[in-house]
C-alpha cells in the first residue's frame, strides 16, 4: 500500500494453520479466522468469486489516481527530473492525481514520491514535486490519511497565510477526497469481532493539499551555519502561528523543516542561502482543544523529536515547551549524523539509538522512552561533557539548549512538589528559564548567528559507519532545486 495508490488491500496468507482472509486500511486490519482449505476450500472459492466481481475501486484501488500519458510525461518531466533517482526510471512512476479545489478539481502530474511512509496504518503521508497542469508551474503536493478528530491541514493553511505567519507552505488548493474514508471501525462492535475492544475508535479520511514551495530535505544543508539558521526560521514560523493564531504545530521534526530556495529566500549566501519552512501542519491544533487531545489514544509527534515529557506519559497535555524540545533535538540530530564532532566513530550510532530511539515496552501495551534525553539535559548524558562540534558556535548553542532543557524541568517537579505540600514554587527567577516562551531561545540563536567563528567548508556529511549494507537513497545527495514556472512546452513530500 505504500509503493501504490491505494484505498486499502485485500490479501489472503497460507500459513501451517490454515488459510486467512485480511483487509488492510490505514486504521485497522480485519483478518478472518483461519480455516483448513482440504475440508473448509468454498471459502476460498467464495471470496476469489466475489473479489472477481469487484470494481477496480472496491477493490482498493484509487480512482483519482491514473497513468500519465506520453505526452503528459513530456511536459512534466524537465520539472520533475531533479526529484527522479536513478532507480526510478520507470515511466510507470508517472501519474497523474485530482485534487480538490473548491467545489471543482485541479489535475496535477507526479513522478515518484520523495516522501513515502514507513507503515500500513496511520497518516501514510506521501510527498510529491508536482507539475501543475492548470498554473504549467512545479508545486509540491503532500497526500495524507487525516484522523477526522483533527482539523484539515488545508483549513489550517489558509489561517496560517491570511495571517501573515513566515516561513510557512503557501497554500495553493486541497481538502479530503470525496467518498475515500475508512471503514474498518464499522465491524469494532460487532458480535463477530473477536478481537480487542477498543475505547477509542479511529476514522480516517484521505486527504491531498497543493502548496507553492518545494524544499529541500533539511539534512541537505550546506553549512553548520545554514542549519543553525534554517532551524531558527522554522522556530519563528512556530512563533508567529502561536501568538498570531494560537496554533500549536505538535510534530516538530527533522522531516518537518524544509529548506526552500526561492525568491522569499536570504540573498546573503554566504552559508548557502535559503530559507527555513516548518512544514506538516497536520497535527496542529488551536490551544483551545490541546487538554481534550490529550485524552486521545496515541501521542501525537516523531518519537526520535518528542520531548521527555510525552515520550514517559502518553496522557500528558502537549504543551509549547514540548515543541521547544523538539527543536532542540532536531539540531542535534543532524548535527550528529552529519557534521564532524568529538563522538564520531563506531559507537555513534549507539550512542544516536539510545537518545532518539530507545523504547521500553511498560507491560501494559503501552510504550516510554526518554531516559537518555534526561541525562542529556543534566550532565550531557551519552555524548559527556566535553562534547562538542567542530563548529564553535554550534556546540555553544547545543549546550546551551540542552541545559535550557534541564532547567525547565527541575521547575516542573519543583513546582509539581511544593503544589503537593501547598507551598508556592521556589523559583527565583522564572523569567530567565531558556523554556519560558519563544523570546529567550530566540535570543538564543540569535547569539550564536552573530558569531564570527562559524565554519565556512562543513556541510552536511553522513558520519555514520557504514555496516556493509548500499547507505540508504535518503543519504545520497540531492540537487538544489528553485520553484519554477514554465511555458506550455515545459512539464514534495
Amino acid at each position: 500500500m505504500n509503493a501504490q495508490h491505494r484505498r486499502h488491500l485485500f490479501t489472503l496468507s497460507l500459513g501451517p494453520d490454515g488459510v486467512r482472509f485480511f483487509k488492510w486500511e490505514r486504521t485497522y486490519t480485519i483478518v478472518s479466522r483461519a480455516f483448513n482449505l482440504s475440508t473448509e476450500g468454498k471459502y476460498l472459492v467464495e471470496f476469489l468469486y466475489r473479489f472477481s466481481a469487484l470494481t477496480d475501486s472496491d477493490r482498493g484501488k484509487d480512482d483519482t489516481v491514473t497513468l500519465a500519458t506520453e505526452d503528459e510525461i513530456s511536459l512534466a518531466k524537465p520539472l520533475l527530473k531533479p526529484w527522479i533517482h536513478s532507480d526510478d526510471k520507470d515511466r510507470r512512476s508517472f501519474v497523474k492525481i485530482r485534487v480538490p479545489d473548491g467545489d471543482s478539481e485541479r489535475e496535477v502530474l507526479a513522478g515518484p514520491a520523495i516522501a513515502t511512509p514507513h507503515s500500513i496504518s496511520g497518516r501514510a503521508t506521501l510527498g510529491l514535486p508536482v507539475y501543475d497542469m492548470k498554473t504549467q508551474s512545479l508545486q509540491f503536493l503532500k497526500d495524507s490519511w487525516r484522523d477526522v478528530e483533527l482539523p484539515e491541514e488545508s483549513a489550517m493553511l489558509q489561517t496560517l497565510n491570511e495571517a501573515g505567519v513566515r516561513n510557512v507552505p503557501t497554500f495553493v488548493c486541497g481538502g479530503v477526497v470525496s467518498g475515500q474514508e475508512t471503514t474498518s471501525h464499522k465491524y469494532l462492535d460487532k458480535d463477530r469481532n473477536l478481537g480487542p475492544r477498543l475505547p477509542i475508535t479511529c476514522v480516517r479520511v484521505h486527504q491531498r493539499t497543493l502548496t507553492e514551495e518545494v524544499g529541500q530535505p533539511l539534512k541537505r544543508f550546506k553549512s553548520s551555519r545554514q542549519l543553525t539558521r534554517v532551524v531558527y526560521e522554522a522556530f519563528l514560523a512556530h512563533e508567529d502561528a502561536y501568538t498570531l493564531c494560537q496554533i500549536l504545530h505538535r510534530d516538530v521534526s527533522g522531516g518537518n523543516i524544509l529548506i526552500v530556495y526561492d525568491d522569499k529566500a536570504s540573498k546573503d549566501n554566504r552559508d548557502g542561502g535559503g530559507r527555513g519552512l516548518l512544514n506538516d501542519w497536520d497535527m496542529a491544533l488551536h490551544t483551545d482543544r490541546l487538554e481534550k487531545a490529550a485524552r486521545q489514544a496515541e501521542r501525537t509527534g516523531t518519537w526520535q523529536f518528542m520531548s521527555i515529557g510525552l515520550l514517559r506519559d502518553r496522557t500528558k497535555i502537549h504543551e509549547l515547551q514540548d515543541d521547544f524540545e523538539s527543536f532542540v533535538y532536531v539540531m542535534l540530530y543532524h548535527g550528529l549524523r552529519y557534521l564532524r564532532h568529538s563522538k564520531v566513530g563506531s559507537g555513534l550510532q549507539f550512542t544516536m539509538d539510545r537518545i532518539f530511539d530507545s523504547i521500553v515496552d511498560n507491560g501494559d501495551g503501552t510504550w516510554s522512552g526518554g531516559d537518555a534525553k534526561t541525562s542529556l539535559a543534566y550532565e550531557m548524558g551519552p555524548l559527556g561533557v566535553d562534547f562538542r562540534f567542530d563548529s564553535i558556535p554550534l556546540t555553544a548553542w547545543i549546550h546551551r539548549a540542552l541545559a535550557g532543557i534541564g532547567e525547565w524541568r527541575h521547575s516542573l517537579t519543583q513546582k509539581a512538589l511544593f503544589k503537593a505540600l501547598g507551598g508556592a514554587p521556589p523559583i527565583t527567577n522564572p523569567s530567565a528559564l531558556l523554556f519560558r516562551d519563544h523570546t529567550e531561545l530566540k535570543g538564543l540563536w540569535k547569539w550564536a548567528l552573530d558569531m564570527d567563528s562559524w565554519p565556512s567548508n562543513d556541510q552536511a556529511r553522513y558520519q555514520l559507519e557504514p555496516t556493509g549494507t548500499k547507505r540508504n537513497r535518503e543519504d545520497d545527495p540531492q540537487p538544489t532545486q528553485k520553484r519554477q514556472k514554465s511555458g506550455r512546452s515545459a512539464a514534495r513530500a
